[in-house]
């Protein structure tokens, strides 16, 4: 059960917490306050007592039936550096140059550091160019070995920094036998993936870390003429879905002779979706003498049996950067239980992102394209959220997505076919409308945040009398929710004061002198009420 009385401090998120008895609801119609800051930076507040009052009970009784407890876990408040260098998916801070000195010293005592590994220096230019100054455990686990050639299953979570540790060492080997730029050159490496979102991802991912390298998305949805075009003038990447890809091939637009390296991304998703047919034929269409790596964040039957039939078992190498931990969610992930009606859902999930994002980007998903319209267009979120489902055409979620990603609007709300293979960097949090249908879905939703060794936040919204689902997902996944109520009026207005004084921090010292005089008058003219 939480054990935790009104008084009793508590860490949640990353800071401390004292909870005491104010009333629940929320303040709706606070506009969010600009500038990325996760809710671990805030300073401490007072939230308010979980919404249903038997939620705590109906968990106890769980747990009294031999099921796994939900608590607040009570420990020394945690702190949690964030640079540009520490993230394989975050674009270098705008206008630094450099960083300070001890940092590059950190850096360079690191056992990632990017000097370390023998890349060349135009791709630590561009790496570092997307702040990447070192690389990540499964980067660190992967690179000598597909340099040196060898077959690779890696099992390794989503978000881990998977696509920079398959994508670097392509470019790398590229780059060292690329002498021959002819137009109309075959690929000499495919990478297949599940959706057209991780596609394009991975291409976009590709072409920042060897910009010199043409590098091609093949997915269906879009004109074949276009991606026709580009294959034509030639290209020496293609990165591309299942169905596209085998489309192309039967039309003679794709040719596969020349590929030297096969990637197969997120292989347990392409089982579910039921690509393993096309996957195979596709396999049997490259030449037997490549390179083959498989990731996925599972190892089912199906994808040994690839391994076991399409790879070189005497130069494969199995890496598992999971182990035999049953936990399936990043540990830097913070996971949050709140209980409404679906009539309190907008304006509960609106205060929720305003107090856990910070200002940053927020994710929200929803079971139905009906519910994902009925959230982005209410009046508490329509002003800063876009939505984002089925029945948007291609080219508009892609603008969306664009969109999202530039910082044009802080809030998507998404259904999960459509939302699936989206990797957005600096998602502060995950809001799930309801409970997941079932595990593999929570688990799906909360991995858009706490990406590549951040911190994240992921929310739950539940129905009073679900507080056994909410058990099962713990069981299953391994994680405990802490449960909280809405976040109270003074709770969220505590979030605005901490988001408008970093805004006034990132003032230039220089320029912030002009508005001294015009502060210190406004002080004087307002008295005790500035």
């Amino acid at each position: 059960g939480l054990g935790v009385g009104a008084g009793k401090t508590v860490n949640v998120a990353g800071f401390q917490r004292r909870l005491v008895s104010v009333p629940g609801g929320s303040a709706g119609g606070l506009p969010l306050v600009g500038g990325v800051m996760g809710a671990r930076q805030l300073s401490s507040f007072t939230p308010s007592p979980p919404l249903n009052k038997n939620a705590a009970a109906s968990l106890e009784a769980e747990e009294e039936e031999g099921h796994v407890e939900v608590t607040v876990e009570v420990s020394p408040t945690a702190t949690h550096t964030e640079s540009a260098e520490a993230s394989s998916y975050q674009e270098a801070p705008a206008g630094t140059d450099q960083e300070p000195a001890e940092a590059k010293e950190d850096i360079e005592g690191d056992p990632g550091a990017l000097d370390k590994f023998g890349i060349s220096e135009e791709t630590q230019r561009a790496l570092r160019k997307m702040g990447v100054e070192k690389l990540f455990p499964v980067q660190i686990q992967t690179f000598e070995a597909l340099m040196g050639g060898k077959d690779m299953v890696v099992k390794s979570r989503t978000g881990s920094g998977k696509t920079i540790a398959f994508g670097l060492p392509v470019v790398e080997t590229l780059l060292q036998t690329n002498s021959e730029r002819d137009r109309g050159r075959h690929p000499r490496c495919l990478v297949l993936a599940p959706t057209r979102e991780l596609a394009l991802q991975i291409q976009r991912e590709m072409v920042k870390v060897g910009p010199r390298l043409t590098t091609a998305a093949i997915y269906g949805g879009a004109p074949y003429t276009t991606q026709e075009n580009i294959l034509r003038q030639g290209v020496d990447i293609v990165v591309g879905t299942p169905g596209r890809v085998m489309d192309m091939i039967d039309k003679g637009s794709l040719m596969l002779d020349s590929v030297q390296m096969f990637i197969l991304d997120e292989a347990d998703e392409m089982l579910k979706m039921g690509f393993q047919e096309d996957v195979e034929r596709i396999m049997t269409s490259v030449p037997e003498v490549r390179q083959t790596n498989l990731w996925s964040a599972t190892v089912p039957a199906w994808v040994k049996s690839l391994a076991k039939r399409y790879c070189d078992n005497d130069r494969l190498e199995m890496v598992d950067m999971v182990g035999d931990s049953t936990v399936r969610t990043a540990a830097t992930i913070k996971h949050y239980a709140v209980a409404a009606s679906d009539d309190d859902k907008p304006s509960i999930i609106a205060d929720l992102i305003r107090v856990h994002g910070g200002g940053g980007r927020a994710l929200v998903f929803a079971q139905t394209k009906m519910e994902v319209d009925r959230l982005a267009q209410s009046p508490e979120m329509r002003e800063w959220a876009r939505q984002l489902h089925g029945d948007i055409d291609q080219k508009m979620r892609e603008r969306t997505l664009f969109d999202f990603r530039a910082g044009k609007f802080n809030v998507l709300v998404a259904t999960d076919v459509a939302a699936r293979g989206i990797d957005v960097p600096e998602v502060e949090v995950v809001v799930q409308a309801s409970t997941p249908e079932n595990e593999d879905t929570f688990v799906h939703r909360s991995g858009r945040t706490g990406r590549a060794g951040r911190s994240g936040v992921n929310c739950v919204i539940y129905r009073p009398g679900e507080e056994g689902e909410l058990a099962r997902i713990q069981r299953s996944v391994g994680m405990r929710f802490a449960l909280e109520g809405p976040p109270s009026p003074e709770f969220i207005m505590s979030s605005r004061v901490a988001d408008v004084t970093k805004d006034l921090h990132k003032v230039s010292w220089k320029t912030s002198a002009a508005f001294a005089e015009a502060a210190e008058a406004l002080v004087a003219e307002m008295g005790d009420k500035a």
